[in-house]
């Protein structure tokens, strides 16, 4: 059976040089290589670890240069396989120098370094008459390991039983699956109750993809220290729970994480949201706005009081845009305060509020609250009813810059969307400021996009991307509110008449925008229409 590899959706691409040739920097580390190839052929597992042992390589770097390679997933369980299947004996385990960690529905997961090993791979998949899913994991987790089971007395068909310490280890394993998670620019890990265990599936560019699997036995464990360590109940599996779970600083990435569990019918599924807490990357100017835009943002957010709307669907970045507006006018003269549901990133300087019905903090409660507390500046993280819109009206209309959120599909429709929410014409055009819509693109991978004839560029897909794509960028579409656009708006012109006025004062669709990065190589037409259809007529 041949081995069959799950790369989180990304495929396999093969490459000139190894993991081995990339660690080995010294003359040392290289003769030592050349030794080991002759005396263990094909044994590449063998070869990393001595190089290890014998202080040859770090194996910290050793470790990221495997995770960066192979897009699979990171863990470092302990094994969990009693029964070796079929051919596969002990002494092929401690010859190979891998692990296995779980066995089900046909899959052996293997824990090993590296992962491009694909003669190890058809090997064990020859040997077990199992599909092979090979786990990367850390070279001195996986040494210990290995000594503990060459030291342990079992029969040849059989490896040790899983440690009694499940909780550390189940502690440990979800540890490190979320940090590898956010290194990789995942976004959201969906544990999903299935019956024959927990699926694991991470949000990568928007898109998910399948990322682990636990058993049946490590699933009810995984969800339990999930809701403990997010200060939820343990024992409430009926009823949905929110929470935050902060992990400590790793590499100088600590991780804020927001919890969401939910009743289903095998099991109760949750979610996690990979916020982050460091704010390097809020500035306005990575989001993907382009000179002329950027300007008259800033203009805008300068301008002492009014409403910025900024609106697109779920996942579309909105909020990352509000942050990265409040960190460009935070300094110590402001007074800065949002009322959100939830707080995502906290922010240094700013004032957040979470919502929180049962203890009285509602949009409005706490809005009103705010604007008693002397704020120079407001956020909203949505604006959801005709009450909350109210008091943000009256905000802006009293002196006060006021930032929010809105669901609709372009700029001019969060005029109808705001009339149909309780606001006169007169009091849109007069408390308005600036409506940004926007959403999110993939972007090409540059180091294998594909140029066609036509001067287009198509996706591959390499070990350094996703598809062939490689992270997200914006594209946006400003309304700004001058005079003529005020004028409009007062008098109720059609929805057409306004955006031709808009087009006249220089305002670019998101069609637009996203051509032209089609243009520059960033993205492709399939994307454009993947996010945001067809194009209008």
């Amino acid at each position: 059976m041949a081995a069959q590899w799950h790369l989180c959706g990304t495929r396999v691409v093969l490459m000139t040089d190894t993991l081995c040739d990339e660690v080995c920097h010294s003359d040392t580390a290289r003769n030592l290589l050349a030794r080991l190839k002759t005396h263990y052929p094909n044994r590449r597992q063998r070869w990393l670890l001595t190089l290890v042992k014998q202080h040859s390589i770090n194996e910290h770097e050793l470790y990221q240069a495997a995770c960066r390679r192979s897009h699979l997933p990171t863990l470092d369980l302990p094994h969990q396989v009693t029964m070796l299947p079929g051919q596969l004996k002990l002494h092929h385990l401690l010859d190979f120098q891998v692990i296995l960690t779980s066995h089900y529905a046909g899959v052996l997961q293997v824990g090993l370094i590296d992962c491009e090993d694909q003669l190890l791979i058809d090997e064990l998949a020859n040997l077990s008459q199992q599909e092979i899913e090979p786990l990367v994991v850390h070279p001195h987790w996986l040494a210990t390991q290995l000594t503990q089971l060459s030291e342990t007395a079992v029969s040849s068909a059989t490896a040790p039983s899983a440690p009694d310490n499940q909780d550390d280890n189940i502690a440990i394993a979800l540890s490190q699956l979320i940090y590898q998670a956010s290194l990789s620019g995942i976004s959201d890990l969906h544990f999903e109750p299935v019956p024959q265990g927990y699926r694991v599936r991470a949000r990568i560019d928007g898109l998910l993809q399948y990322y682990y699997r636990f058993t049946s036995e490590q699933g009810p464990r995984v969800v339990s220290w999930l809701k403990m360590n997010a200060n939820l109940d343990i024992a409430q599996k009926m009823h949905p729970q929110d929470g935050r779970l902060h992990l400590p600083q790793w590499q100088a990435h600590p991780l804020d994480i927001r919890v969401s569990t939910l009743p289903t019918i095998h099991g109760e599924k949750v979610v996690l949201r990979l916020l982050g807490s460091d704010q390097q990357h809020l500035s306005l100017s990575q989001l993907g706005m382009d000179e002329a835009q950027l300007t008259r943002v800033y203009y805008h957010l300068q301008q002492p009081s009014g409403l910025i709307i900024v609106t697109g669907p779920t996942g579309s970045g909105k909020t990352r845009t509000l942050y990265a507006a409040l960190s460009h006018l935070n300094h110590p003269s402001v007074n800065i305060a949002s009322v959100e549901d939830p707080v995502e990133i906290e922010l240094a300087g700013i004032n957040q509020v979470a919502v929180n019905p049962a203890a009285q903090l509602t949009f409005e409660n706490v809005l009103r609250a705010l604007l008693r507390q002397d704020p120079d500046i407001l956020m909203l993280g949505e604006i959801r009813d005709q009450q909350t819109l109210e008091i943000a009206w009256h905000a802006a209309q009293t002196g006060h810059r006021v930032l929010s959120t809105l669901h609709t599909n372009s700029a001019l429709k969060s005029i109808e969307r705001l009339h149909q929410l309780g606001l006169s014409y007169h009091q849109i055009s007069e408390s308005l400021q600036l409506i940004i819509a926007q959403r999110l693109l993939r972007k090409l991978c540059p180091k294998c996009r594909v140029k066609t004839a036509d001067d287009q560029y198509l996706p591959q897909g390499c070990r350094h991307c996703h598809d062939g794509y490689h992270g997200r960028i914006g594209i946006f579409e400003l309304l700004s509110f001058n005079a003529a656009i005020r004028q409009g708006i007062t008098h109720q012109l059609p929805m057409d008449e306004l955006e031709h006025i808009a087009y006249q004062q220089g305002m670019r669709t998101l069609y637009q925008q996203a051509t032209e990065y089609v243009r520059q190589g960033i993205t492709t037409s399939a994307e454009i229409l993947r996010v945001l259809g067809h194009a209008p007529e």
